[in-house]
């Protein structure tokens, strides 16, 4: 007889539970990004992209936090931050890793930050637009957003970004 007193949060399938990504290695890895903020991010600045301006540098981060593709920004106005994206994907799937990420950051990663929620438009079909903020003591901001893609509207994104105020 199947098990009828399942909770929320358990697994009904043991192969279910190995598909969502590891809360202790993304916490890791989210932590190796902001240990870097007090150098302006410099330590992750790996290999520098052809289009840098005066005004905007932009290197290849050397690491990256799970799936996300992550660049290092220095600019004359908005300062140092690192950008992570995941990019193109279906939207049920970004909206599902915006629920997933942001509770990692907020009940495991940083408990004691003020994390701050909000709905940037209503959930439908034209706007998903969805974002999770803290900023510590230090002017350190993460956050996370999911939205449409800028370039493609059948499609959304993830993405995660750390900036020194």
């Amino acid at each position: 007889m199947p098990n009828t007193s399942v909770k929320v949060g358990d697994s009904t399938n043991e192969a279910s539970a190995s598909t969502l990504p590891d809360k202790k290695a993304f916490c890791q890895e989210v932590k190796a990004v902001v240990r870097t903020a007090g150098k302006g991010f410099s330590p992750l600045r790996g290999t520098a992209r052809k289009d840098n301006t005066e005004d905007v540098s932009i290197w290849e981060a050397t690491k990256s936090v799970q799936d996300f593709r992550c660049a290092v920004y220095h600019t004359r106005v908005l300062g140092d931050y690192v950008y992570c994206v995941q990019a193109h994907q279906d939207c049920k799937a970004a909206q599902d890793g915006f629920y997933l990420f942001s509770s990692y950051l907020m009940s495991t990663c940083y408990p004691g930050w003020s994390w701050q929620d909000s709905r940037l438009s209503t959930w439908d079909s034209y706007a998903q637009r969805r974002m999770v903020m803290a900023t510590n003591d230090e002017g350190l901001r993460i956050s996370l957003e999911t939205g449409r893609a800028k370039d493609s509207y059948s499609r959304c994104e993830l993405t995660l970004t750390f900036e020194l105020l």
